[in-house]
């Protein structure tokens, strides 16, 4: 067996392995960025198949599998943080770090835009006092996350981010973040995170757009009805998704992807002729809720 076609094959596996992490949500885009920094690996490999004049053997094998997959727990493990290897390459602990966060409300905002991105983790959001339009306790892996406050002109934006934070061993371990957000003013809520637990009780919060895009995770999401119309936008890997909405809300839901599940029937919706899914009355609803849903094999629970 020729030593190049072997190293070239299991490149291509390997590969190949990453792009369907991808697709499926467990890993972001961004892992390729992470790659390019161990490009010397393939002057390794070239020079294994060099040495070994073009032909295999037992030893050259074994090398070569040992790179490969040197290479495949290397960015893996730099990607989702996998056991101590993570703790050395970052030189940190797995032990939490501890953030506390806290912003007053701007005089003469009338809208609010909060953003928070992070690798993977657990969140929970729920409002908070008027006063204050983000509080809370951040706990995280690696960097500190950044803070960036900005006035706009009729309003105010936050952004809470970890460009390249680490996870732990676990679906769902990593960052830890605790946040209540302000019930005051008409607000826009942005999550951009890797694989979660999410608990995101927004009863409270006078929501008006949630654009949710997050890899394979477990949500529960909870509405409120504060007489202004919320459009949700859930794009996701494989997860399982909870959705609680007032009974008195009007609903309209387009799932653009096939879900393995979801029981939209079974509450009470009905699919028009344009492939919505809407609720009885719709249409002379006072508040309404717009869902669009991306998330190839998961689960949808619609609540009312």
């Amino acid at each position: 067996m020729n030593v190049g076609r072997f190293i070239n094959g299991l490149l291509i596996i390997a590969v190949g392995l990453l792009l369907l992490a991808n697709t499926t949500g467990l890993i972001s885009w961004s892992i390729w960025r992470e790659l390019l920094r161990f490009w010397p690996i393939l002057l390794i490999l070239a020079g294994v198949s060099i040495l070994l004049g073009g032909r295999t053997s037992a030893f050259g094998t074994l090398i070569a599998v040992l790179v490969i997959g040197g290479v495949v727990y290397l960015v893996f493990g730099v990607a989702l943080g996998w056991g101590d290897y993570c703790n050395w390459w970052r030189g940190g602990s797995q032990s939490l770090s501890w953030m506390t966060v806290s912003q007053s409300l701007p005089a003469d905002a009338e809208t609010a835009t909060i953003s928070l991105k992070f690798g993977a983790g657990k969140l929970w959001l729920e409002a908070g006092q008027s006063g204050t339009l983000i509080e809370g306790t951040l706990g995280y892996l690696g960097d500190r996350p950044e803070e960036r406050m900005e006035l706009l002109d009729d309003g105010c934006r936050v952004d809470y981010r970890i460009s390249h934070g680490m996870t732990g061993p676990g679906t769902f371990t990593g960052q830890e973040w605790d946040l209540r957000l302000t019930p005051h003013l008409p607000t826009s809520l942005i999550l951009d995170i890797g694989a979660c637990q999410a608990e995101l009780n927004l009863t409270g919060v006078k929501l008006t757009k949630l654009d949710i895009n997050v890899g394979a995770s477990d949500l529960e999401i909870r509405l409120g009805d504060h007489g202004l119309d919320t459009e949700v936008d859930i794009k996701c890997g494989a997860s399982s998704i909870d959705l609680y909405v007032p009974s008195g809300v009007g609903l309209r839901v387009r799932l653009t992807s096939a879900l393995a599940s979801n029981n939209l029937g079974e509450a009470g919706l009905a699919q028009n002729d344009e492939g919505y899914w809407v609720t009885a009355g719709y249409d002379e609803a006072t508040t309404k809720v717009i869902v669009t849903i991306d998330a190839a094999a998961s689960s949808f629970r619609l609540h009312r």
